[in-house]
């Protein structure tokens, strides 16, 4: 506390810390007019000055009793045993909160509510909560705060009718707090396998599972340059070729009014013909290149692990080795011309990468040790498989060991081949790192216990599953974004998990609760996050009033 002296009137002031962590002032009283008080006492501004300096001791020392209060019934807790129990809650999700928030979405799903008669539930709890199970899926923590989750199947109806709209307000909401242009859009082309009934969303069609004869779901899932997700599309597995794939490249190229537009995608879209068009139409591609189709020339380059360079991949902490090589694709065209189309297709190699390679074979092994016992089940270990071979025999079945030695050797690389002969190799590997990013994230499909694709039977469940996963991907590639601003480069699993660690102990029951946040194991990590978002943090110790007027500021209730 301070005096200050303001167009002619004299105040007591306070200094503090807003939300954002930036210092402000504010008049916590007003002595009137400084030449009134000057005629009245000459030394009355040093008399105030003291008079200030006894208020901030007097707040001090009642902070000072408050934490000796908390601290004391901290204490009297453990000691007596006073309390039921206690329980854990996840306070970390309030990370994707402060992104929610800063979108504004609140604001969104409570204006398209309001347009919907009769539907009394919380549209913006239920879609919210919706999606903190696909970021934060395994953690079986409740969240602090009260929240109201029903009529999941009124959101759908209500989310999938406001889809093109919810994207469009997303878009305008990132352009305007990040200023980011839409020049470059990247168009990543994935597919999801489903074992049950098809119906007009998924239809029969090639997965990359290898379920040639599965029903599946074709999406193309579009970024900016940034890698903020600005929207995506749905096809079905039996239509989808590299005409329609076209049509959408220039709906989306028209939309956003980009100069360019980079298709990524796996094997799958690996097919000269498929190329062919991409450029054809005027696009660029980044996609997956199968080592072992190369020829044994440049295999015999790629296995010499000394024409190597080790690669830095910014923002994520990893290094690869890696391997350039000057490539292009031939392509016969109606006139029986060919095109060639130039590209570059880069090795990389990793430690960690030849690791899980081996591991995933250890597994297949295994599995194809057994069927040498069990015969009548070669059929499925063959549909299945994917580095182990089965000799087959008019007597015997077994391993193929000359194979599998072959195999070996190919553990830890990866192919990726692109029509952007002019980026260097970390741009590359970073774009289809982007990809690999929203592959892994939409897989959940499969992964969540309750929200498996098996459960979804309809249109509009599908629809609205897609829908949910593309908010839960927003959320967290906001975080990502802030701290690569900041030059923190920490992997998604690390910054989810981090998330997911953060939790209150609550002691005592409802008004006299006691709030205790654990210590987390990477307290650097937890800063960086905290700073980035300008997150509100929590103190060790708070009582309930005080963790209802923390909620409060994020729109939850206790």
């Amino acid at each position: 506390m301070y005096i200050s002296k303001r167009n002619g009137y004299v105040y007591l002031t306070e200094s503090y810390r807003d939300e954002f962590g930036d210092v402000k002032n504010r008049i916590i009283k007003s002595y009137g007019r400084y030449d009134t008080l000057y005629a009245e006492d000459p030394d009355f501004f040093e008399k105030l000055q003291i008079e200030a300096k006894k208020y901030t001791e007097n707040i001090r020392n009642d902070e000072k009793e408050k934490t000796n209060l908390t601290a004391e019934r901290v204490t009297k807790f453990i000691s007596n045993n006073s309390y039921k129990g206690y329980h854990i809650c996840n306070f970390g999700y309030l990370f994707y909160k402060s992104a929610w928030d800063e979108l504004d979405l609140d604001a969104y799903f409570q204006n398209i509510h309001q347009k919907v008669k009769g539907e009394n539930f919380n549209l913006r709890d239920t879609i919210f909560l919706t999606a903190l199970v696909r970021l934060l899926a395994d953690n079986k923590t409740p969240y602090l705060g009260r929240f109201n989750l029903n009529n999941i199947n009124k959101s759908i109806q209500i989310i999938n009718s406001y889809k093109i709209d919810l994207i469009k307000y997303i878009n305008d909401q990132i352009s305007n707090l990040y200023d980011i242009s839409n020049d470059i859009i990247y168009y990543y082309v994935t597919n999801y396998h489903f074992t049950n009934i098809h119906n007009k969303v998924r239809n029969i069609g090639y997965s990359t599972d290898n379920m040639v004869t599965g029903f599946q779901v074709v999406m193309g899932f579009y970024t900016d340059k940034e890698g903020l997700p600005i929207g995506f599309e749905l096809f079905t597995g039996d239509t989808f070729d590299h005409k329609t794939l076209i049509t959408a490249l220039k709906k989306t190229q028209k939309q956003f009014n980009a100069n360019k537009v980079v298709v990524i995608g796996d094997y799958n879209l690996n097919f000269k013909k498929n190329l062919y068009m991409i450029k054809k139409a005027g696009f660029e591609y980044v996609v997956s290149k199968r080592i072992k189709d190369t020829k044994q020339n440049v295999k015999n380059k790629i296995l010499s692990i000394d024409n190597f360079n080790d690669t830095v991949i910014k923002n994520s902490n990893t290094i690869l080795k890696s391997l350039i090589i000057d490539h292009s694709t031939e392509v016969k065209v109606r006139n029986k011309d060919k095109v060639v189309i130039p590209e570059k297709v880069i090795i990389t190699w990793s430690k960690e990468s030849a690791i899980f390679d081996q591991q995933q074979r250890a597994t297949l092994i295994n599995k194809a040790m057994n069927l040498t016992v069990l015969p009548s089940k070669l059929q499925s270990l063959i549909s299945k498989g994917k580095n182990v071979k089965l000799k087959t025999g008019i007597q015997e079945i077994s391993l193929d060991s000359e194979r599998i030695k072959e195999d070996e050797k190919w553990d830890g690389y990866y192919g990726i081949q692109t029509s952007l002969t002019d980026l260097n190799v970390e741009e590359v590997i970073r774009i289809y790192y982007r990809f690999q990013k929203v592959m892994d994230t939409f897989k959940v499909i499969k992964k969540e216990i309750g929200f498996n694709s098996d459960y979804y039977w309809s249109d509009s469940q599908i629809k609205f599953h897609f829908v949910i996963n593309f908010i839960a991907y927003l959320l967290q590639e906001i975080i990502e974004y802030k701290l690569e601003k900041r030059n923190v480069n920490y992997n998604t699993h690390r910054i989810k998990d981090i998330i997911k660690k953060a939790c209150i102990l609550i002691l005592g029951n409802r008004n006299e609760s006691i709030f205790l946040k654990q210590e987390v194991n990477d307290n650097k990590l937890m800063d960086e996050v905290i700073q980035a978002l300008n997150f509100k943090n929590l103190k060790t110790t708070t009582l309930f009033q005080d963790m209802k007027e923390y909620l409060r500021y994020y729109n939850i209730k206790l």
